[in-house]
């Protein structure tokens, strides 16, 4: 399997835009090479056949997976800008909700939801770093209990506090 095997095909992903046009996206396994999204912690594991493809086509932003850690360690992103194009890997955590990304197109937001560090970035803004703590979830983000109900952040210490307290009962 090469690198190019995801949901997406190499053919039909480079179809998306047309060169230059800026608009659409892409989605594709690993984040480009030399970015933030790619760091492992001693090295990338980015793509630069993905570098050259966002340089040609210019899509407003790729979504990219694989390298998990790169969120959760120092150098390491959610985000980032490759000549122009958002660049975004949620990473991956062990547990309940999973790690994910929040695109708020209409009021050019993107929010990162990890467990108990919500951050948030201003895709209209120029690349920043570190994001922001999000101070509040927007009610659409916690509406019908669909995605980041803030109580499965108390839901799931307590679970943890549980099994804590279960494996040091057992020690005693």
């Amino acid at each position: 399997m090469d690198r190019w095997s995801s949901s997406v095909s190499r053919t039909s992903f480079a179809k998306l835009p047309q060169a230059g046009s800026s608009d659409g996206f892409g989605s594709i396994t690993h984040p480009p090479a030399n970015s933030p999204t790619s760091w492992g912690g001693k090295r990338f594991f980015g793509d630069e056949e993905l570098v050259q493809w966002i340089r040609s086509y210019q899509p407003s932003m790729v979504i990219s997976g694989h390298v998990h850690q790169s969120p959760f360690i120092a150098d390491g992103s959610w985000f980032d800008r490759s000549a122009g194009t958002w660049v975004f890997n949620a990473g991956l955590q062990p547990g309940r909700p999973p790690v994910h990304i929040v695109l708020d197109i209409g009021n050019g937001t993107a929010f990162w939801l990890p467990l108990g560090s919500e951050q948030y970035i201003d895709l209209n803004a120029p690349l920043q770093r570190p994001a922001a703590r999000s101070p509040i979830l927007r009610s659409w983000l916690t509406s019908l209990g669909r995605i980041a109900d803030p109580s499965w952040r108390d839901r799931y210490r307590r679970q943890v506090d549980h099994g804590l307290q279960n494996l040091a009962d057992h020690r005693e």
